[in-house]
C-alpha cells in the first residue's frame, strides 16, 4: 500500500535526520515506527480488554434486591430472638453464599488492582465501593 501524507518541513528534517543515523531510508523507517506503535497500541487495548471484563464481572457479583430483602427481615428475626429453626437455616445459607460472593468478588478487585497497578484499598475507593458492615 502506498500513502501519502503532508508534515511540517522540521518533522521532515527530523525525520530524515533520524533515518540517517540508523542507516535507512526515511520511508522505511517511517514505516517501523508505525509498524511499532501500532503493535504498542494493540498492546494497550488487552489490559482495557481485561479490566472492562472484570469490571463487569465485579459488578454482577451480589444477591437480587429480593434475597437481600429477604436477609434483613431474617437479620431483624434473629436480632428479636423470633427466628424459627427453618428461618435460622435459610440465614445461615444466605450468609454463606454471600461469603462465597464476597470472596469471588475480593478476588476479582484483586485481579483488576493487578491489572491497574495499584492496591486494592485505593480501587475500591477509586471505585467507591465501601466496607460492608458486620451484622
Amino acid at each position: 500500500m502506498s500513502l501519502m501524507i503532508e508534515v511540517p518541513a522540521e518533522l521532515e528534517a527530523q525525520l530524515n535526520a533520524v533515518a540517517a543515523r540508523r542507516g535507512v531510508a526515511p520511508s522505511e523507517y517511517l514505516s517501523e515506527a508505525i509498524r511499532a506503535h501500532l503493535q504498542r497500541a494493540c498492546d494497550d487495548a488487552e489490559p482495557l480488554a481485561e479490566e472492562s471484563s472484570l469490571l463487569e464481572q465485579i459488578n454482577q457479583q451480589g444477591l437480587p434486591s429480593d434475597e437481600w430483602d429477604r436477609y434483613y427481615q431474617l437479620v431483624e428475626k434473629r436480632r428479636d430472638e423470633a427466628i424459627s429453626p427453618p428461618e435460622l437455616a435459610e440465614l445461615l445459607a444466605t450468609s454463606s453464599r454471600i461469603e462465597s460472593m464476597s470472596v469471588h468478588r475480593l478476588d476479582l478487585l484483586r485481579e483488576l488492582a493487578k491489572v491497574r497497578r495499584t492496591t486494592v484499598e485505593q480501587l475500591m475507593a477509586d471505585l467507591g465501593i465501601g466496607q460492608s458492615a458486620v451484622l
